[in-house]
């Protein structure tokens, strides 16, 4: 049932519905459709599969699409229902290029993004702060004082104690690049997302997209306190991510 699937919603004017069906048959293998001169509804089913000739995402086997155009007085009202925003945007992106669509506007469904789970894995950036090696140097100058006065027995300790925390300090060092590996993957992970729920427009409207969401995220992205991973209150959190969401569905940081 499509109305239990996320969708993106948007019109096209000067596009007639013969136009625009024309377009969808170049872009959909197999195609199962009901057409009418008031609306056309294309169900995804075992034999329509949705190609992309730009090289983005397909379908896979078995994954819903439904695309549902409505001709409303002077314009098409377009609703593209997929759980998948790559799918969403490729068509977008597809539609407009192939239609010389200049401008495009849209609102999407906010069950599109699952945005809140990536913000938390940003928000927890690994801290700067390096790892005291004051002890390993006072150790090594220890042990070298005991080999100097010949006491093996102090020797073999600050040794045995030298190797333990030599493994602490990497296992420390460890740690962190695996947290800032994590941390960029988030980042890598958001900007696609940004990129993607731009796409759902073009024109004005898909760059301001992308230069609204930076200015959102900037409380996330910026680190002023090296003791602690959390970049912000969980208030600031909360507004980062309702601002940001709102701007993704609506396309405008008025609407946030």
């Amino acid at each position: 049932n499509s109305l239990q699937v996320p969708a993106v919603r948007f019109q096209l004017s000067n596009i007639s519905l013969h136009t625009l069906s024309d377009w969808l048959e170049t872009s959909f293998v197999h195609l199962s459709a009901v057409n009418d001169h008031q609306k056309m509804k294309f169900l995804r089913g075992e034999p329509v599969s949705y190609v992309s000739t730009a090289g983005g995402d397909d379908l896979v086997p078995g994954e819903f699409l439904s695309i549902e155009a409505h001709t409303q007085s002077d314009h098409l009202q377009i609703s593209i229902y997929t759980k998948r925003l790559a799918i969403a945007a490729d068509i977008v992106q597809e539609l407009c290029d192939n239609l010389s669509i200049r401008e495009l506007e849209s609102v999407a469904d906010p069950q599109l993004f699952n945005l809140r789970p990536l913000l938390q894995e940003v928000d927890c950036k690994p801290s700067l702060q390096s790892y005291n090696t004051a002890d390993l140097e006072s150790l090594r100058v220890q042990l070298m004082d005991s080999i100097d006065l010949f006491d093996f027995d102090t020797v073999q300790y600050r040794l045995d104690k030298l190797a333990s925390m030599n493994k602490e300090a990497i296992n420390y060092h460890n740690e962190r690049l695996k947290q800032y590996e994590c941390y960029q993957s988030a980042i890598t992970k958001l900007n696609l997302l940004i990129q993607r729920a731009a796409n759902l427009r073009n024109g004005q409207s898909k760059a301001t997209l992308i230069t609204d969401a930076r200015n959102i995220l900037k409380p996330l992205l910026t680190n002023n306190d090296d003791s602690s991973s959390r970049l912000v209150s969980r208030i600031e959190f909360d507004q980062v991510s309702e601002s940001l969401l709102n701007l993704l569905c609506q396309g405008s940081s008025e609407s946030s």
